[in-house]
């Protein structure tokens, strides 16, 4: 329970954007601690 309360909370709330390429992405807040905060919404499609 210690390590529970200890760990800061973050809102996962993804947002829609464009990348550095201009491409139409999905970003997910790096403090949220995933290891993929960023993909194309391109390949969400296939």
């Amino acid at each position: 329970m210690t390590a529970a309360r200890s760990k800061q909370i973050v809102t996962v709330l993804p947002r829609v954007g464009k990348d550095e390429d201009g491409e139409l992405s999905l970003f997910l807040p790096a403090e949220a601690d995933y290891d993929i905060v960023k993909t194309s919404l391109a390949a969400l499609r296939e």
